[in-house]
């Protein structure tokens, strides 16, 4: 969802228990990775712990960090049927992490909101894999 009058963007960061498709570059090897709700929520924490709500890039690419963007807000999903986020149209699973970001950049509006090229927020973490 987006507010172009504010230049607000909203939507799920992390919802758990879904699959999302890996490939590892050095096997080629092809696996899913599986967050449970507990793991969305200490990541979600996290996030914030470290004070990364500044730290975006476009699509994991540490050398096109941007400017002008923050994460201005963030909730977990307690009960779906009455969570904020059905305010903007959504319905995500209980344990969900829902994020907001303010887009102070007109070019990051412009290029990347307004146009489509990006389309929901993917988040980064460094961790050990089962």
């Amino acid at each position: 969802m987006t507010n172009e009058e504010e230049r607000i963007v909203v939507g799920a960061a992390m919802i758990p228990d879904l699959k999302i498709f890996r490939r590892d570059e050095k096997t080629g090897e092809e696996f899913n990775i599986v967050f449970d709700a507990d793991t969305v929520k200490e990541l979600s924490h996290n996030f914030f712990k470290a004070s990364n709500q500044k730290n975006s890039t476009i699509e994991h690419d540490s050398n096109q960090k941007i400017e002008g963007v923050t994460f201005v807000e963030s909730w977990i999903v307690e009960n779906p049927e009455i969570d904020k986020s059905t305010n903007f149209g959504f319905s995500y699973p209980k344990g969900s992490w829902i994020a907001t970001m303010k887009v102070d950049s007109q070019d990051v509006w412009n290029d990347y909101v307004k146009t489509g090229k990006v389309q929901g927020f993917s988040v980064d973490a460094m961790i050990s894999l089962e």
